[in-house]
């Protein structure tokens, strides 16, 4: 059963506790994972079913808006499996500014004084 690329999972019955959902391809699974504000909510999908666990690692952009928490940006990052085109991270005491790669930083960090 091919559950990656733009092809379907095997449909399922009613009644056997699969939901229609998890047999979409997962380029719709990871559409529906981006309307989803953060890395964080898209990876707690993977509690939805085996199906689901390593969809949000797919994701070509992750957003972690004021995490203090560096070695949970670093977990994500480890597991992640997508090339990113998008690496969000905000800080408690700036702006987040978007990072893209190829592109230099988006605006450089000056020591506090």
């Amino acid at each position: 059963m091919e559950q990656s690329g733009g092809e379907l999972a095997e449909p399922s019955d009613a009644g056997d506790g699969e939901d229609r959902l998890s047999g979409l391809p997962d380029d719709i699974l990871v559409l529906i994972l981006l309307r989803l504000d953060t890395a964080t909510a898209a990876a707690q999908t993977s509690v939805l079913s085996r199906r689901w666990r390593r969809v949000w690692a797919l994701l070509p952009e992750l957003r972690f808006p004021f995490s203090s928490d560096p070695h949970h940006i670093a977990s994500a990052l480890t597991a992640h499996e997508a090339a990113l085109r998008l690496l969000l991270v905000g800080a408690l005491d700036t702006a987040p500014s978007p990072w893209r790669p190829g592109s230099a930083s988006p605006r450089p960090t000056s020591p506090a004084a």
